[in-house]
C-alpha cells in the first residue's frame, strides 16, 4: 500500500482559540495531550478544554507524549470523502492507544490517525510510531503513523476477505 498521499494543499487548517497552541506544537514537532493540573486526567482531542472527570476548565496544561502506541480500531477507507484523499485510497484510519499517556481511570489516551501502511500488514494491536509531515507554508504538520520494526505476537489481522475486494 505505501504511505498514503494527501495533498494537503486542498485544507486550510484554521484553528479555533482551544487548538491553536496544539497547532503551534505541531510546528516543533511535538505532540501534545492536554492534561487537569487538579485530578491529573489526560485527554485528546486538544480543543476539548475542560476536564471530563473532574469538571476543571481553568488549571489545565499540556503534556508531551513520545509518539509511540498501539492500533486500538481501524478501519480500511476506499472512498474518499475529500479531494486531498482522492490519490490516498485505500489507507487506514486507525484509532491509537498512546503507550505513555493515561487518564485518571488508567484507560490509554486515544488519537486518530493514518497509517502508512495496509491492513495486510497492520492490524489490531500493531506497535506504530508518529512521524511529522509538513502541511503548510507557516510551518504547521500532521501527525502520521507507521510501524515500528517491533511487533507483538498478539496483533490481530483480518483475513477473512476475499482477495481483490
Amino acid at each position: 500500500m505505501g504511505s498514503p498521499k494527501i495533498n494537503w494543499s486542498k485544507f486550510t487548517i484554521n484553528p479555533d482559540y482551544d487548538a491553536a497552541p496544539w497547532w503551534d506544537f505541531t510546528k516543533e514537532g511535538k505532540l501534545m495531550v492536554r492534561s487537569c493540573d487538579v485530578c491529573g486526567h489526560r485527554w485528546w482531542p486538544p480543543g476539548a478544554i475542560g476536564c471530563s472527570s473532574c469538571g476543571n476548565f481553568e488549571k489545565t496544561s499540556w503534556v508531551e507524549s513520545s509518539g509511540k502506541g498501539a492500533i486500538y480500531s481501524f478501519i480500511v477507507v476506499t472512498q474518499p470523502i475529500l479531494g486531498a484523499f482522492a490519490e490516498a485510497t485505500p489507507y487506514l484510519s486507525a484509532v491509537i492507544d498512546l503507550d505513555d499517556m493515561r487518564g485518571v481511570t488508567g484507560l490509554p489516551v486515544r488519537v486518530m490517525g493514518v497509517i502508512d501502511e495496509g491492513d495486510d500488514q497492520a492490524g489490531i494491536n500493531s506497535k506504530v510510531e508518529l512521524y511529522w509531515e509538513k502541511i503548510s507554508a507557516d510551518g504547521k504538520q500532521m501527525p502520521r503513523w507507521r510501524l515500528s520494526t517491533q511487533q507483538p505476537a498478539n496483533v490481530w489481522k483480518f483475513e477473512g476477505r476475499p482477495k481483490g475486494s
